[in-house]
């Protein structure tokens, strides 16, 4: 269920909520969260289950998940837009249960596991035509919570620049993330990368046509 009123949306039952694909992206969870967006401003809280325990189940060969501990998550966003510049910031939290299973899964390389992701983004117009954005996470991540060992650090960042004539844009871009680069709240997404991309977008025929070119050249293997 979605309630609203005004500037106030509530979200609980099975739902999603995205912050930032590198940290809270789309990822489907069992608890709740809430919108609040008054004037030029953008908060965000959420909390709940983001997955239900398995036990390991040897009959079973059907199934995708071979076992899972139960993991909570919890998170919030705050941003502010303004016509000529946008601030935000956001965090998630992830801990998996390491009591939630009878049979603990070592040997199928599933351990419980602790997250801890940030993300902050801005972006500036200027001369009505350039416009400038980036975005900067960080992940802690713990592969064994029941290890005393350090927790991993990886970052990743994206820049980019588009310039508008009229109902043309061209635009250049450069992500890098981390190898390794990890989020317990998104699915999937591209980590040891370097990318540089060119993208060129318009419309002709009093705009009954559009287009959009791209060209990027990509780099893996960034630690050899």
């Amino acid at each position: 269920i979605h309630p609203s009123y005004k500037w106030i949306t509530v979200h609980a039952g099975d739902i999603s909520m995205s912050y930032s694909p590198y940290t809270l992206g789309g990822h489907q969870f069992t608890g709740g969260g809430i919108d609040l967006t008054p004037d030029n401003w953008n908060i965000s809280f959420m909390c709940g289950r983001m997955q239900k325990p398995v036990e390991f189940d040897s009959t079973n060969t059907y199934t995708t998940v071979l076992a899972a501990y139960r993991r909570w998550g919890i998170g919030g966003k705050v941003r502010y837009d303004h016509k000529f510049f946008y601030l935000g910031a956001n965090m998630f939290l992830a801990k998996d249960n390491e009591n939630s299973l009878d049979w603990k899964p070592d040997s199928l390389g599933i351990k419980p596991q602790k997250n801890l992701t940030s993300g902050f983004e801005a972006g500036f117009t200027l001369f009505k035509s350039l416009q400038l954005s980036g975005e900067y996470a960080f992940s802690f991540l713990k592969m064994d919570i029941r290890n005393e060992d350090k927790m991993n650090f990886y970052q990743a960042f994206k820049v980019a620049a588009d310039y508008s004539i009229k109902t043309h844009t061209i635009g250049v871009s450069y992500e890098r993330v981390d190898p390794f680069y990890k989020s317990l709240g998104a699915y999937y997404f591209e980590n040891d990368i370097e990318k540089i991309l060119l993208n060129y977008s318009g419309s002709v025929a009093k705009q009954k046509l559009s287009y959009n070119l791209s060209l990027g050249l990509q780099r893996n293997d960034l630690k050899k």
